[in-house]
């Protein structure tokens, strides 16, 4: 069951540069992943690994982490719903925020909602690297955006 580039994109964007946003890696792999070490400890390290097992060379393969956590019925569900109207304008900060309301409008998404915020937030190019290099060309075009 691959994803669709669309999909992949937009789980891109939202969760892999989320991740780069937010200092501990674990604790987020690990709400991510509804495991948590005091429930079932074994299960929890061996999601950690599975994790790891995606740095090749000190490089982080997005696409493989996105194929993994896609194969995940919860995940598919919310994202299902965020993505429910294309097309996707994944790399515009109004599409975001767009995100941002809709998962707002579901109280058991909260995760999801902090992720989008974090991304927003981020140092690491939230709306990728190569379109802005820096966080004040992306506050700038965010407020021309709310405008």
């Amino acid at each position: 069951n691959r994803l669709s580039k669309g999909v992949i994109k937009a789980y891109r964007l939202i969760i892999y540069r989320a991740l780069l946003s937010v200092t501990d890696f674990q604790q987020i792999l690990m709400d991510l992943s509804g495991i948590h070490p005091s429930q079932d400890y074994v299960k929890y390290h061996n999601f950690l690994e599975s994790m790891g097992g995606f740095y090749h060379e000190g490089v982080f393969d997005h696409e493989g982490f996105l194929n993994k956590i896609g194969q995940n019925e919860t995940f598919k569900t919310i994202y299902q719903d965020v993505m429910s109207e294309p097309p996707l304008d994944y790399e515009k900060p109004k599409y975001l925020e767009d995100c941002i309301e809709k998962v707002r409008q579901n109280a058991e998404k909260e995760m999801l909602v902090f992720l989008l915020q974090k991304t927003l937030e981020s140092d690491h190019g939230g709306f990728g690297d190569e379109i802005l290099k820096n966080k004040r060309e992306r506050t700038k075009i965010i407020e021309n955006e709310v405008e």
